[in-house]
């Protein structure tokens, strides 16, 4: 379907940081220039990533799954052990004296 296209396409333009969804060797076989955008969303992107990270010390995936399932069984405790460790990453990976 797209094969007719392609006669006449020069460029294809990725709105993000990676071209990791493109086959670049094939695009430049064929004449097709390919780009990016390489600081497209830095922030949204490290904000992400401390976001599911965050969300894996606390467990949010286990127990959203667990309270659709109507089980409550949340650990008093537990926020506080979380809290440090995290913090104790935290201070390691940032600190050289740590």
């Amino acid at each position: 379907v797209l094969e007719p296209l392609l006669q006449n396409l020069k460029a294809v333009g990725r709105y993000g940081i990676g071209v990791d969804n493109i086959d670049v060797p094939a695009a430049t076989e064929k004449g097709i220039v390919v780009i990016n955008v390489p600081s497209y969303c830095e922030g949204e992107v490290s904000d992400h990533a401390l976001a599911m990270l965050l969300a894996w010390v606390r467990k949010i995936p286990h127990y959203a799954v667990e309270v659709r399932k109507g089980i409550w069984d949340w650990k008093t405790d537990q926020y506080a052990g979380s809290t440090g460790r995290c913090w104790d990453f935290w201070v390691s990976e940032r600190s050289p004296d740590a």
